[in-house]
């Protein structure tokens, strides 16, 4: 994995990149909102400093791997409801809502103090992406 060490960024990318990190709660109003909203917004910034590139990947990576897991596991329920097992099952998809929120938080904290944030159990979708390559 590349590690890529950088001065602790200035008030506006840390900004940029914390409102990344809270764009996810836009999923509670919007469908599918914590995936258009931070897309858009890291589609826009990227290029303006790699704290945000990078802080943005995670969110996008972390909100589709626990929209995909959601998706996933309401459908194991309604096909396990029929044999009763899926009631058992209930939990899964409300430790997927909370954890969406609590690690949102605690990103949006953390790019804020500049510190570099990685969410647990999140697929890399998007990778490092250089922008500026001319391929």
């Amino acid at each position: 994995m590349l590690d890529i060490q950088y001065d602790i960024p200035n008030k506006e990318v840390r900004k940029w990149a914390s409102i990344c990190h809270l764009s996810a709660f836009s999923g509670l109003i919007l469908p599918l909102g914590n995936i258009w909203v931070p897309l858009t917004i890291w589609l826009i910034k990227r290029d303006e400093h790699f704290y945000i590139n990078e802080q943005g990947r995670q969110v996008l990576n972390f909100q589709l791997t626990m929209t995909i897991l959601g998706v996933l596991a309401g459908m194991v329920i309604w096909l396990l409801k029929f044999i009763w097992i899926g009631n058992l099952l209930l939990w899964i998809p409300v430790v997927i809502f909370i954890s969406q929120i609590l690690l949102s938080i605690v990103g949006a904290i953390r790019a804020w103090d500049g510190e570099k944030f990685r969410y647990p159990f999140s697929f890399p979708f998007i990778g490092i992406v250089d922008s500026n390559s001319n391929e």
